[in-house]
């Protein structure tokens, strides 16, 4: 997977304009295109600029509080760690995952430890494979279930991982399905398409205007088969009830 590191110049216009190119080079780090390292003093260096910049600020309203949640969420989002506490937090997920089986405990704490590499510092990315390759070298197969699913469920009751999103429908588009997420930069909710994990995505800004009220053209969402074809799609009024 390509790496990249943005500067503070793209995330101060991320910020400022959500619907932007910059803002679009965040979502698309969320949705796994690429992996992205945060160093906290570029986190620091935005925080910075949109709170003491007053020609930024005379041009765009916008709170310290936004501020402060849109720096705390790019910490959450793109964590970086030190091998050490790569080494603590990998400690507690295995012993979280491997509850009552000290062995397999051990055993993938030892294998996890001896492929950490040499660089200093440790994406989440990285990290989070890192912990499924040494469960993978310790299980015995076949499994009797998702070691992605159960991983997850110990990050986020470690909370070292945010909640997962909402799915509630099926997409035309493969593997992807429609899910309520709260975005990390803004903090606001909204309707993206993720995988089954809820792991990878994208939002669905072209539907934005439908979902915030802001388009008053009738919408539905169809739950019964004989709505997609006939006269449910000559007539979408037939519709308008299930909106």
């Amino acid at each position: 997977m390509p790496n990249a590191v943005l500067d503070s110049t793209i995330l101060v216009s991320a910020f400022l304009t959500k619907m932007g190119v910059s803002a679009e080079l965040l979502y698309q780090a969320v949705g796994g295109a690429f992996q992205l390292s945060l160093a906290e003093e570029i986190i620091g260096e935005t925080q910075r600029v949109l709170l003491e910049y007053q020609r930024i600020r005379k041009r765009y309203r916008y709170s310290d509080r936004e501020v402060r949640a849109f720096c705390q969420a790019l910490r959450k989002v793109f964590p970086l760690f030190s091998l050490e506490e790569a080494k603590t937090h990998a400690q507690k997920i295995f012993s979280e995952f491997y509850r009552n089986k000290e062995n397999q405990k051990d055993k993938a704490l030892e294998k996890y430890i001896y492929t950490l590499p040499s660089s200093p510092i440790l994406s989440f990315f990285s990290f989070y494979h890192l912990l499924v390759a040494a469960i993978l070298t310790t299980e015995t197969f076949p499994l009797t279930y998702s070691i992605y699913s159960k991983l997850d469920a110990c990050l986020e009751k470690l909370k070292l991982s945010p909640p997962p999103p909402l799915l509630f429908a099926d997409t035309n588009w493969g593997q992807f399905y429609f899910g309520f997420v709260v975005n990390p930069g803004t903090l606001e909710l909204e309707l993206w398409r993720l995988d089954r994990r809820g792991c990878n995505g994208m939002p669905m800004s072209s539907w934005k205007e439908y979902v915030d009220g802001t388009s008053q053209k009738p919408w539905g969402i169809l739950t019964n088969p004989k709505e997609y074809h006939g006269d449910y799609l000559h007539d979408f009024t037939l519709l308008t009830k299930k909106v």
